[in-house]
């Protein structure tokens, strides 16, 4: 991710943020984020630690771990490792998860479906540290099998992006240091 700093990429970064989804990734040993009031997002690390300021409450992030946030939750964090890290987030645009939550366990009516998704306007999670699921099929549950296999297909899609991601060593991927 270039820096926020740089004056172009903020301008166009914050005509765009908070309305759409977004992917996050840094690679750094050391950032603070500020308090600031953020869209429902997942947080994961790698080779190091992430805290989260929350209410009072300091939440660490590592290999092992991953955070889900909900909508509007305001918070801050900070990377302070002897070794680079990286840093990733997911950000979900308003109404996404409403939207998918409704169509997992609505019947098969698709005007049903729509009134629904417009209808929930946000889900709330619990914001506590969970383990990272080595199957993450196993819990996804919806009345269609067609349904469920579009979403097996679209949770295999996403791990598969974050480990290729993750994985390449960051010159080969032509990106700077704080990618």
């Amino acid at each position: 991710m270039p820096t926020i700093g740089d004056e172009s990429f903020r301008r166009e970064f914050y005509t765009r943020w908070g309305k759409e989804n977004c992917i996050s990734g840094a690679r750094t040993r050391r950032a603070e984020y500020p308090d600031f009031e953020q869209r429902l997002s997942i947080k994961a690390a790698w080779g190091g630690a992430e805290d989260y300021f929350i209410d009072n409450r300091r939440i660490r992030v590592d290999d092992d771990t991953f955070l889900v946030l909900n909508d509007a939750r305001t918070y801050s964090s900070s990377v302070r490792t002897a070794a680079p890290m990286t840093s990733f987030s997911i950000f979900f645009r308003p109404g996404m998860a409403a939207e998918v939550a409704s169509g997992i366990h609505a019947p098969d009516d698709p005007e049903a479906v729509s009134c629904r998704a417009e209808g929930a306007r946000s889900i709330e999670v619990s914001e506590q540290v969970r383990p990272h699921e080595r199957a993450a099929a196993v819990g996804i549950a919806a009345i269609r099998a067609s349904t469920r296999k579009e979403l097996l297909r679209r949770t295999a899609h996403a791990v598969n992006f974050i480990h290729a991601r993750c994985a390449a060593p960051t010159q080969a991927r032509g990106d700077d240091a704080t990618q």
